[in-house]
């Protein structure tokens, strides 16, 4: 029995039948993805809905109410990362979320 010398490459079934090599894409990095336009008046109502809840926007809109929007909590300082999807289901800094439960007791 003679042992090969490399070994043996798989091929998939559809290859060997005539189908069509994978095509492999490589997607472009997230950080070069351009900003989603956004209307002036959904700028602004998201802003607004960001400072109502005690957060102090520090880069323009994402675009998105599902992306990060950085952040800065007006109460204690903190660089946070809520998105708006977040914000209007009531995600608050967690020091304001103590302090709400300890005035409430």
């Amino acid at each position: 029995m003679t042992t090969p010398s490399q070994p043996r490459r798989w091929v998939s079934l559809g290859l060997l039948i005539g189908g069509h090599p994978p095509v492999f894409e490589i997607p472009p990095p997230s950080s070069d993805a351009p900003r989603m336009p956004v209307a002036q008046a959904d700028e602004q109502e998201a802003e607004e809905l960001m400072r109502a809840a005690g957060y102090k926007p520090r880069v323009p809109f994402p675009g998105a109410r599902s992306m990060p929007w950085p952040s800065e909590c007006t109460e204690c300082g903190a660089p946070r990362k809520p998105s708006l999807q977040d914000v209007q289901r009531g995600v608050r800094c967690k020091h304001i979320r103590r302090r709400s439960a300890a005035s409430d007791a």
